[in-house]
């Protein structure tokens, strides 16, 4: 069980999750993700990266997606990834003036 700290680049999560701020995201081995959690993604074509889960298939492959859509990298192109790719899910945004619970 681990929370680490990132920083936000670019504005493909925009307005959540403006460039500049950093997130908190929490992984643990036995953790389930479900469309709508923002996630930390260790992705093979992109680095790592910070998306929102649009679905999640029988066989817990994981569809991408960023919340800005005319800056974000499209799903298409992202393709799915499995669950081993994330990093971890945000719990926490933390902005220029104060922490932000996510969800």
């Amino acid at each position: 069980m681990r929370v680490r700290l990132f920083r936000v680049t670019g504005n493909s999560m925009f307005p959540a999750y403006p460039a500049g701020d950093y997130v908190l995201a929490w992984r643990h081995p036995l953790q389930r993700f479900a469309a709508g959690d923002v996630v930390v993604v260790d992705h093979p074509s992109y680095g790592r990266i910070i998306k929102r889960i649009a679905a999640v298939d029988a066989d817990r492959r994981l569809r991408l997606t960023g919340d800005n859509v005319e800056e974000s990298t499209a799903s298409q192109l992202l393709g799915d990834v499995g669950s081993d790719r994330i990093v971890g899910r945000v719990i926490c945004r933390i902005g220029p003036a104060r922490m932000h619970a996510a969800g």
